[in-house]
């Protein structure tokens, strides 16, 4: 491909986050404050019915914004327009903020989230802001909110590979079997959502596998170590 028609690309993918970003995001973005607004203000004048009003509007525009987030992540990725910042992280840290979301956001049990982190695995070398999109979009995907099984974080080192596996129980997640490899039979939101994981791992040479058994599911995210 010839440079003028890289550039060609390049401007018209600017162009199409630009809309993509002024035309659904900003608008959405603008609903979600004002619920929040509605709900701060005045939310002990409203009944009970006009309450869950409001939670349902905001429910559903973060679940439209989140996947408008991932798709212009997604085109970002694809058209190569943004840089990988790696940096060494404490394995640790990472692993208690992906526990802080499954608490607070999909409203987990605390006592049923487990870490389990090998000693041998203190740091781990990634995009930090990309890892953290991955396994919350593992976790937004996969995991119901509430769930009552539980939910294990293990990570161990496979010779120089870091490995970070994701363990939650069958009967509360999403049973379906996912290939990493196949994802055009997912639903159009979960596509778009596991397209761009994929890529994210793709991105840090790793590779990330899904499996179960009759008890857990599994999922598996594979970085290889640097020196």
């Amino acid at each position: 491909m010839n440079n003028k028609k890289q550039i060609e690309i390049d401007s018209n993918v600017a162009k199409l986050l630009v809309d993509i970003t002024h035309e659904l995001r900003t608008p959405l973005i603008g609903v979600l404050g004002f619920t929040e607004l509605l709900t701060k203000e005045v939310s002990d004048k409203l009944n009970d019915n006009q309450k869950e009003y409001l939670k349902s509007i905001e429910s559903c525009g973060r679940f439209q914004l989140n996947i408008i987030n991932n798709l212009i992540e997604l085109l970002k990725c694809t058209f190569n327009h943004f840089k990988m910042n790696i940096e060494q992280v404490v394995m640790e840290d990472l692993i208690d903020s992906f526990i802080s979301f499954a608490e607070h956001d999909l409203k987990l049990d605390r006592q049923k989230i487990i870490k389990d982190i090998s000693p041998e695995v203190e740091f781990i070398h990634v995009d930090i802001n990309k890892f953290k999109l991955i396994v919350v979009n593992l976790l937004s995907t996969f995991l119901k909110k509430e769930m009552k099984g539980e939910l294990k974080f293990n990570a161990i080192k496979d010779e120089k590979d870091f490995i970070l596996k994701i363990t939650y129980s069958c009967i509360d997640c999403n049973e379906k079997m996912v290939d990493f490899d196949n994802l055009e039979n997912s639903s159009e939101d979960s596509y778009i959502t596991l397209s761009l994981t994929k890529k994210l791992v793709e991105l840090h040479e790793g590779k990330i596998n899904f499996s179960k058994n009759d008890c857990n599911c599994f999922c598996e995210i594979r970085i290889p170590g640097r020196d």
